[in-house]
């Protein structure tokens, strides 16, 4: 079916050889697979240049895969839907694999469409697989996943692909996955749509104003990783610093914070020519064209940091990228209420209990926040994500009495 398909780029698997073998989640063999890869990663001396490689060898340990399997006390009835179709989203460069990762793990063969953008991430994470996917025990591996690029205008191909799926699972903006939608598919496929959403940290001024030395260090550091990691271009990167407490509170509180931010971000962060323009076009942008800024600060470029007068409805339209954030003052949680609508996904949070938050949503009948995690958690990957159990819907029960 595939023979003829033109401006395709297979990276790893063969459409020829591609079978479709649906199994039981968390089999051995996928679970050792996983292990070996994460060694492999972790003794590659250049992936250690990148964090988010590295972050998902660290994910895909064995130890980790077997606490997850645990978690979900597997049941023996329940089996992988069969072929699932992975559209990774353009601008987050090792999504794909923690979505293959998932996919092979809820017993599935996978097509993943990897980002159209050539990452250096991606050109070592295969130049890793194929190492290991030559070893004979691991041969099933390479007949049930194939990784692939191609112009995601390409309708064709998007049609094919996902007229032989089970499932699909769209990681994207939203304008990719209204397309999608209209895409034919088989009767029965399963889609999961993860489109583009919107997070922020909450911080309780009187709780941070008590970090000292080391914990402090490790909050700022904490912060760094969840704003920088990814440039604030996954839907997980905070935006929004929302400061609750008393005005005293809070003042010395964005003092010590955006000062500690800054001396890390300048000893760590590798600050590129079009980063610096962008943001400067963007607080020029602010300034001319919003009503709402009470303040605004650079620092050396590494950091622009804008206080906002109020909310306004469209919380999401306060968006910018490479070290670019808003902050806001409240005394009362309730203060931010009407401003979270279904596009806010994560909050990250420090200095008061999730239940907390939890009694906050669910009193206020909250129609927006999947994740609550700690500050430094943001993009910690889970298999439930943006409200969905990804294990439960790329999988089938069988009714059995």
């Amino acid at each position: 079916m595939f023979d003829n398909i033109d401006n395709l780029k297979v990276h790893f698997g063969n459409f020829k050889t591609f079978k479709v073998i649906n199994k039981k989640p968390f089999g051995k063999l996928e679970i050792d697979f996983l292990n070996s890869l994460s060694e492999n990663i972790f003794n590659n001396r250049e992936a250690k240049k990148y964090s988010d490689i590295i972050s998902y060898g660290f994910w895909i340990r064995k130890e980790n895969l077997n606490k997850i399997k645990k978690k979900y006390h597997i049941e023996e009835n329940k089996i992988g839907l069969g072929n699932i179709f992975h559209i990774s989203p353009s601008n987050v460069p090792i999504n794909f694999a923690y979505s293959f990762t998932i996919g092979m793990l809820t017993g599935n063969s996978n097509m993943i469409r990897l980002p159209s953008k050539n990452f250096d991430q991606i050109k070592l994470f295969f130049k890793i697989l194929k190492k290991l996917s030559s070893k004979k025990k691991f041969k099933e591996i390479l007949t049930r996943n194939i990784f692939f690029q191609y112009d995601s205008t390409n309708d064709l191909i998007t049609k094919k692909l996902s007229m032989i799926s089970d499932g699909r699972i769209v990681w994207g903006g939203d304008e990719t996955s209204k397309k999608l939608r209209f895409t034919e598919t088989k009767a029965r496929t399963k889609d999961i749509f993860l489109t583009d959403r919107y997070s922020f940290s909450l911080i309780v001024s009187k709780e941070f104003n008590k970090l000292k030395n080391n914990k402090l260090s490790s909050f700022i550091n904490n912060f760094y990783n969840d704003a920088f990691f990814m440039d604030q271009n996954a839907c997980t990167s905070p935006h929004l610093i929302v400061w609750k407490g008393m005005k005293k509170d809070n003042i010395k509180a964005q003092e010590i914070f955006w000062k500690n931010l800054a001396d890390i971000t300048k000893k760590k962060y590798s600050l590129d020519l079009f980063y610096s323009v962008k943001k400067f076009n963007d607080i020029c942008d602010d300034i001319l064209i919003h009503d709402n800024l009470e303040t605004y600060n650079n620092y050396e470029n590494l950091i622009y940091r804008v206080k906002i007068k109020k909310l306004k409805k469209n919380l999401s339209e306060l968006r910018k990228s490479f070290g670019y954030f808003y902050e806001y003052e409240i005394n009362n949680l309730n203060k931010i209420k009407d401003f979270i609508d279904e596009k806010i996904q994560t909050i990250t949070y420090y200095g008061l209990n999730k239940k907390i938050l939890l009694k906050f949503v669910y009193e206020n009948k909250i129609r927006g926040i999947d994740r609550i995690v700690p500050v430094g958690l943001a993009h910690e990957m889970s298999f439930f994500w943006d409200g969905y159990d990804l294990e439960t819907h790329m999988t089938r029960k069988i009714d059995a009495k």
